[in-house]
C-alpha cells in the first residue's frame, strides 16, 4: 500500500512537470505570435500615420511635413506599445490559467492511476 501511493505521488509529479512543460512552452509560442503580430501592426500604423502625414503636408506646406510625420510616430509607438502590453498581459494570465488547469488535470490523473 505504501509503494503503491508513492507511485502515485511519484506519477503526480511527473504529471505535473510534464503538463507545466507543455504549458509553459505554449504560452511562450502565443506570447511570441503575440509579439510578432503587434510589430508589425506597429510598422503598418507607422507606415500609414507617414503617408497620412505627407498628404496633409501637401496641403499646409512642406515645413510641415516633418513635425506631423513626429507627431503621428509618436502617437503611433504609444499605441503599438500599449497593445504590445496588453498582448504581453494576455499571454501571461494565459500561461497561469494553463498552468493551473494542467496541473488539476494531472492530479486527477494520477488519483485514477
Amino acid at each position: 500500500a505504501a509503494e503503491a501511493k508513492q507511485q502515485g505521488m511519484d506519477k503526480e509529479l511527473e504529471l505535473k512537470q510534464k503538463y507545466t512543460e507543455n504549458a509553459l512552452k505554449e504560452a511562450w509560442q502565443a506570447n511570441k505570435r503575440a509579439s510578432l503580430k503587434a510589430n508589425t501592426l506597429t510598422k503598418n500604423m507607422a507606415k500609414l500615420k507617414n503617408d497620412l502625414a505627407a498628404a496633409e503636408a501637401k496641403q499646409q506646406g512642406m515645413d510641415k511635413e516633418l513635425e506631423l510625420k513626429q507627431k503621428y510616430t509618436e502617437n503611433a509607438l504609444k499605441e503599438a506599445w500599449q497593445a504590445n502590453k496588453r498582448a504581453s498581459l494576455k499571454a501571461n494570465t494565459l500561461t497561469k490559467n494553463m498552468a493551473k488547469l494542467k496541473n488539476d488535470l494531472a492530479a486527477a490523473e494520477a488519483k485514477q492511476q
